[in-house]
């Protein structure tokens, strides 16, 4: 019989920016560069093709990236700074 596939498990990653002033534009920066790290630590593949793998990897960045776009719009539209979560991936 054929090998079962096991479903990726679903990690939430919380971005933090209560420390950050969104109203400048080394906050926002520092914003991006989070929200990028974080994407990064979810898109991950045990693919054992390297090729493969980098395009899987390139396609959940991709795909998360946009998930993420209209949160990052709205919390630079209020830009509170209250220390909500500006994503939570999945």
């Amino acid at each position: 019989s054929a090998p079962v596939a096991a479903e990726p498990v679903q990690q939430a990653v919380r971005v933090s920016y209560a420390d950050l002033n969104l109203q400048s534009a080394a906050g926002v920066q520092i914003l991006d560069s989070r929200i990028a790290k974080a994407v990064d630590s979810v898109c991950v593949s045990d693919n054992t093709d390297k090729l493969a793998r980098v395009i899987e990897m390139h396609s959940c960045r991709d795909a998360k990236a946009a998930e993420v776009a209209v949160q990052r719009a709205e919390v630079l539209a209020r830009a509170l700074g209250t220390g909500q979560t500006v994503a939570s991936l999945r």
